[in-house]
């Protein structure tokens, strides 16, 4: 089965890929992590965990990054370790609903169960955070005591958008259209039970007045004060109605206080094209889906939706080399 989380002995916490690849590519220049297994009776042991395609930005690569586990001068995993599940078949007391889910997600490199709004100025928090440097054999029994039960319903929730995208886009990818629509999603405060339900284009989450994330692609341009992404395609309410430009703002003043600034200034730059365009998500405030009116250079007054993101917790961006490897078709 996949691995979805491994224990990082430099961050000192257990992450995900997702984490693990933010976390690098700020750093870098940097040496590579180290990775062992999450469960912690093998952690104990020094089983090994690789991580695959963490240390490059996505456009990069075509293979998801992920973790694996090499049995090569490396330790078996524990015997109740939750990544030992090798064959999908049923489990004790699972009913058919949770056995044919866990099927599913075992195609998959990641899934959340639950997504809760990121506070500002977080970073990317890690949903476990034990460490161990030693312990005793009795303390290994008790944990094998307390997970026994853990590879059967494992519960992810987190507040990191990036990894929730990363998991949407590689439902996407890797799942059949009734597969993909049937993957359950908890967020908390709304009534979403399904993941694609969270996900909307910017034009439709203004007509619904929805807080979701929502997608669009955009052409990237900055001044002294802000990063600017316009939306290529405006809103309109219906065929006779006008064109509403839509645009998304980043103040630079809060871009030097977010943390992982210098890797999304350099997965930017990472576009050589004089004309960037990307492909973004984000999770608007809802007081700008209100239309605003500005003056333009000119200085006549022109109505605009305006998307202003204080928290870039709630903000990441594409290039489209990325989705066109991930052959995706948005809902």
């Amino acid at each position: 089965m996949s691995i979805y989380e491994a224990y990082c002995i430099q961050l000192n916490r257990v992450v995900s890929i997702t984490e693990a690849r933010t976390e690098f590519l700020n750093l870098y220049p940097c040496k590579r992590f180290q990775f062992l297994c999450s469960t912690e009776s093998c952690r104990i042991k020094g089983v090994k965990i690789t991580g695959v395609n963490y240390d490059h930005f996505p456009d990069e690569i075509k293979q998801s990054p992920h973790f694996k586990y090499l049995s090569k001068n490396n330790i078996a995993h524990s015997a109740d370790c939750q990544w030992n599940q090798t064959k999908i078949e049923p489990i004790a007391g699972e009913s058919d609903e949770e056995y044919n889910l866990r099927k599913v997600r075992s195609k998959l490199h990641d899934f959340i169960d639950e997504f809760q709004l990121p506070e500002d100025d977080i970073g990317l928090q890690s949903e476990v955070t034990n460490s161990l440097s030693t312990t005793s054999q009795s303390k290994i029994n008790k944990i094998i005591s307390n997970q026994h039960n853990q590879a059967k319903r494992r519960y992810i929730k987190t507040n990191q958008l990036i990894r929730l995208v990363e998991a949407y886009l590689d439902a996407k990818k890797n799942l059949s259209e009734k597969e993909f629509l049937n993957l359950p999603l908890k967020v908390a405060n709304s009534n979403i039970r399904y993941l694609y339900q969270y996900f909307r284009r910017t034009e439709k989450a203004i007509q619904r007045k929805q807080k979701c994330v929502c997608i669009a692609e955009v052409e990237y341009t900055e001044t002294d004060k802000w990063l600017y992404f316009k939306l290529q395609k405006p809103f309109k309410e219906n065929e006779n109605s006008p064109e509403i430009p839509i645009y998304l703002g980043i103040k630079k003043i809060d871009l030097e206080n977010y943390h992982y600034r210098r890797v999304l200034y350099a997965h930017i730059e990472s576009n050589k094209y004089k004309n960037k365009y990307f492909k973004i998500y984000f999770i608007p405030q809802e007081k700008d889906f209100n239309i605003k009116k500005m003056k333009n250079k000119d200085g006549k007054e022109i109505e605009l939706y305006f998307f202003e993101i204080n928290n870039l917790n709630l903000f990441c961006l594409f290039n489209y080399n990325y989705l066109r490897k991930k052959k995706q078709s948005v809902l």
